[in-house]
Order: structure tokens, then C-alpha cells, then sequence
């Protein structure tokens, strides 16, 4: 079975929709620390590292507030 391509995929925290590309939806996103937000932005040879980092706390259930991720 195959996605909609119209469906938006949904939230890694909250399971609303969130934009093609982004790594949480818009609400999601500025709850996060600005530190860890600014360090998501980056696209370096540690990007990949930082995305486990906040995919491995929103495993562990941590608040969004408190999720930081590697430099």
C-alpha cells in the first residue's frame, strides 16, 4: 500500500500533519528549545546524528521543551 501523496505526513511527536519536509509540525517545532531548533537547521556531516537524537527522545517520551540534540 502506498501513501497519498496529498495526505500530509503526520507528526513524529503529536501525529497531526506536518509539512513535507519538516521534522515536526509547525506547533511541535517552537516547543522545542531555540538551541535545539537552531541546531536542526544545520545541514552538516552531523545532521543525520542531530535527526536520531530528537527521533530517540520522542521515543523515550521526553517533553518537547526539554529535547536536546548533539551539536
Amino acid at each position: 500500500m502506498t501513501a497519498n501523496p496529498s495526505t500530509p505526513p503526520p507528526c513524529s511527536s503529536c501525529g497531526k500533519p506536518k509539512p513535507v519536509g519538516a521534522y515536526l509540525c509547525r506547533e511541535c517545532w517552537w516547543t522545542l528549545p531555540a538551541r535545539t531548533r537552531s541546531r536542526l537547521n544545520r545541514r552538516d556531516d552531523l545532521a543525520m546524528r542531530r535527526l536520531a537524537d530528537l527521533h530517540a527522545a520522542l521515543q523515550k517520551g521526553t517533553a518537547l521543551h526539554k529535547i536536546q540534540v548533539t551539536q
